[in-house]
C-alpha cells in the first residue's frame, strides 16, 4: 500500500533500539531504510533483520543526511522519522485521551497524510509531539512548527529550493521558516502524535550537538529570519539532559506565514 512511499529514519549509536521501525505497521517497515553511518553498518546489521543504507563519505549530521534522503529518494513521497518514536491516536475525535497505535491506525495515519500531499498539494506534513497535543482541537495545525518527523512531496520541496542542511541543528526549523517565507502552509496532524525517551538520550544528535554549536544555530535561525525569530534562554528540566541551561529559539509561524502569503502569492 505504500508503492509511491520511500521512509527514511537517520540513526546512530542506537543499532539495538529502533524504537521507531518496532512502532510502525509491517507494511511501512518494508518500506523503511534505515541510514546510519558507514562505520556503523555492520552494528545495525547484526543487530537485527534492518534495511541498512551507509551515508556516503562527508554525510554527517542530521542536517546533511535529511538533505541525502531528500535528493536519493526514489519515490514521490518521502518520510524522515527519528529512530525514537512511539505513537498515539486520540480515541475520539476532537477529544484530547490517547490511545496507543495499532498496525491499522499506523497505516491510516500515513495514508491521510500522504493524501494531504497528493491531494491537497501540501509541500511538507508533520506529525503533533505528545507535549501540547491536548491543546489543539482539531484534527491538524497549518504554518506551525513541525520536528523530529517530516512528510515530504519530493519534488515540491526541490521546486521551492527547501533544503534540510541550512545549518547544523535545528535545521527542520530553518526548512519550515524557509517554506513558510515563501507563502507555503505546512500542515501538522494532530488526530495522531508522537512521543519519545527524550533530547539528549545516548545516540542520535547529543553524539556530536554541544552547547556551543546549540547556541550558534540559534543565532544563525535568528540572522537568517530576524522578523520571526527570538533567541531565548530556557532551563533544562526533563529532556536536553545534557545541558544545564540552554539558548533555544521562539518563532512567529504565523507571521512568517503572513508574510510569505503578502510578498509572494
Amino acid at each position: 500500500m505504500f508503492e509511491n512511499v520511500t521512509f527514511y529514519i537517520p540513526s546512530k549509536g542506537r543499532a539495538n533500539n529502533q524504537l521507531t521501525l518496532a512502532n510502525l505497521s509491517p507494511e511501512a517497515r518494508r518500506a523503511t531504510w534505515i541510514l546510519v553511518d558507514d562505520d556503523e553498518v555492520w552494528d545495525y546489521e547484526d543487530a537485527g533483520n534492518y534495511n541498512v543504507i551507509p551515508m556516503p563519505d562527508g554525510v554527517t549530521g542530521i542536517g546533511n543526511v535529511r538533505q541525502w534522503a531528500v535528493d536519493n529518494c526514489p519515490t514521490p513521497y518521502l518520510f524522515l522519522l527519528d529512530d525514537d518514536m512511539v505513537f498515539f491516536v486520540r480515541e475520539q475525535p476532537g477529544l484530547p485521551k490517547l490511545r496507543k497505535t495499532t498496525a491499522d491506525d499506523i497505516n491510516s495515519m500515513f495514508s491521510e497524510l500522504v493524501d494531504w500531499m497528493d491531494f491537497d498539494g501540501v509541500p511538507v506534513v508533520g506529525l503533533s509531539a505528545r507535549q501540547g497535543n491536548n491543546h489543539v482541537e482539531g484534527d491538524y495545525v497549518e504554518a506551525t512548527r513541525q520536528m523530529n518527523f517530516h512528510g515530504i512531496d519530493v519534488d515540491k520541496f526541490k521546486e521551492l529550493g527547501l533544503v534540510f542542511n541550512g545549518q547544523e541543528v535545528m535545521e527542520d526549523f530553518f526548512m519550515t521558516l524557509t517554506l513558510l517565507t515563501k507563502g507555503y502552509a505546512n500542515r501538522v496532524f494532530y488526530k495522531y502524535c508522537w512521543n519519545q525517551i527524550g533530547s539528549g538520550a545516548e545516540g542520535g544528535c547529543s553524539s556530536y550537538r554541544t552547547w556551543e554549536l546549540q547556541k550558534l544555530c540559534a543565532e544563525k535561525l535568528r540572522d537568517s529570519f530576524p522578523d520571526f525569530v527570538t533567541v531565548v534562554k530556557k532551563k533544562t528540566t526533563s529532556v536536553w539532559k545534557e545541558f544545564g541551561e540552554r539558548y533555544d529559539v521562539r518563532v512567529q509561524w504565523k507571521k512568517a506565514y503572513t508574510f510569505g502569503r503578502s510578498n509572494n502569492v
